[in-house]
């Protein structure tokens, strides 16, 4: 009896002993399990405060292009009232006297996005760090589906600029607003306007980029802040 009493204590004790052993073990790998979590929450911040810093600059830059085109389509829509601006573009009492032609030929510089942060999140393959997979897919759309439409435009921009350019290289260094308007010429005007034209649904699109950039933004701002 003394023996099995022994015994028992003996087993009770080397399973308090495994308990306890587990117990702890598990107490570890959640204090791990934290720690790694929260470790990934500050990595996941990281990610999107670069980003949101990219698409800022992005939508910045974008406003810029829209703004430095916005005189020439008002110049196309004083020499061709059948030629199509938003509202949002037109301006009042437009200096026409004082605008060299040849800024009717010119192509300003290219949308070039900043997406050093997204493509790093891709290529080190932490997106699932995204929590937010809604918000994920809007900047993946954004980087993957909008920036390169705004490329595909702007080659067609260029494309069509060169055309001009090319058949019309004297008058874009000889003439001015005034002479085109006595010249009455309607092949250059139909041109102009159809090179505009492009640039204006460009300058359109940019907008539209600028807004989903815009809203993207707060959405990542709600997310940092949680």
């Amino acid at each position: 009896m003394l023996t099995e009493n022994k015994l028992s204590k003996y087993l009770l004790y080397a399973v308090g002993e495994i308990v306890l052993v587990v117990i702890g073990i598990l107490i570890a790998l959640s204090i791990n399990n934290w720690n790694e979590l929260q470790k990934e929450s500050v990595l996941e911040k990281e990610y999107l405060i670069n980003i949101k810093r990219d698409l800022q600059q992005d939508a910045d830059q974008a406003a810029i292009i829209v703004k430095s085109k916005i005189h020439q389509l008002n110049i196309i829509k004083f020499l061709e009232p059948g030629f199509k601006l938003d509202s949002v573009y037109m301006i009042e009492n437009i200096d026409t006297i004082n605008f060299p032609f040849l800024k009717l030929f010119h192509r300003e510089n290219s949308f070039r996005s900043t997406r050093s942060a997204y493509s790093s999140l891709i290529a080190d393959g932490k997106s699932n760090l995204i929590e937010n997979k809604l918000l994920f897919q809007k900047i993946q759309s954004i980087y993957d589906e909008q920036y390169p439409r705004i490329y595909s435009l702007y080659y067609d921009l260029k494309r069509k600029e060169n055309s001009s350019s090319s058949t019309y290289s004297y008058e874009k260094f000889h003439w001015n607003y005034q002479t085109i308007q006595k010249a009455g010429n309607e092949r250059i005007i139909a041109d102009l306007a159809n090179f505009w034209e492009t640039a204006h649904y460009y300058c359109t699109f940019l907008d539209e980029s600028i807004f989903e950039m815009k809203k993207i933004i707060k959405e990542i701002d709600v997310e940092i802040d949680k």
